[in-house]
């Protein structure tokens, strides 16, 4: 496995510093983001270091991981997703990775990542519940994530949808995760996600997040969009 100086080789050759800006501008303000180094390098190159890295001793890789750059944290994230093992090992992977995590891009590029097959959905659905309560907001945005990318399937959306609406509204980052799932299950199924939001009560911030998100979609009908101003 290649050393740290030869991943920061690997991984400055692909700098773009133009993008490095981007990103610390992209970062949330409650956070030190003057302070957090960026390297500047963009997601579909850092998917392929990662598919790389799994090919070989990827576990050595974690283990040297400094996470001194925002990249390295991502990089991580991408490995532990891609990394071909059991579900077991896999969630001993995420539980130590989420703490790492202190915005929202490297959670949701995370939680974006895995290719969960049908049979272990019920596995990861029982883990993804430990953090639904949890009151660190990127843990529990993580868990919302994980629920809106992979169980808004006919089989899981009604559960889905309860176990959003049942979490706290801890900070502005867990609020929008909500209104993000709440949007795109009206998107997928608009009678019943108008029926949700007439009868079930969510805070001020979240219904108008989530009626704007609506607002926003290509995959809502005028029909629906019009109805939203009768709430």
């Amino acid at each position: 496995m290649q050393k740290n100086n030869d991943i920061f080789q690997i991984l400055f050759s692909y700098q773009d510093k133009n993008y490095a800006q981007f990103v610390q501008k992209l970062l949330p303000k409650n956070i030190d983001r003057e302070n957090i180094k960026i390297i500047g390098i963009r997601l579909p190159q850092l998917r392929k270091i990662a598919k790389d890295f799994v090919k070989n001793d990827w576990q050595e890789y974690l283990n040297q991981n400094t996470n001194e750059y925002f990249e390295q944290t991502m990089l991580e994230g991408f490995v532990i997703a891609y990394a071909p093992i059991d579900v077991n090992a896999k969630q001993k992977l995420i539980q130590n990775f989420l703490p790492k995590i202190n915005n929202w891009s490297i959670c949701d590029s995370f939680c974006a990542s895995f290719q969960l097959k049908t049979k272990d959905k019920d596995l990861y659905l029982s883990f993804i519940k430990n953090y639904l309560n949890s009151p660190n907001e990127y843990e529990l945005r993580f868990a919302i994530v994980m629920l809106l990318d992979y169980y808004l399937t006919e089989d899981f959306a009604d559960n889905t949808l309860q176990l959003v609406y049942n979490t706290e509204d801890i900070s502005y980052s867990v609020n929008m995760a909500k209104a993000w799932a709440f949007s795109k299950y009206f998107a997928f199924y608009p009678d019943k996600g108008l029926n949700f939001l007439q009868t079930q009560t969510l805070s001020k911030d979240v219904f108008k997040m989530t009626c704007q998100k609506i607002r926003d979609s290509h995959k809502v009908s005028s029909r629906y969009k019009e109805a939203l101003k009768n709430l």
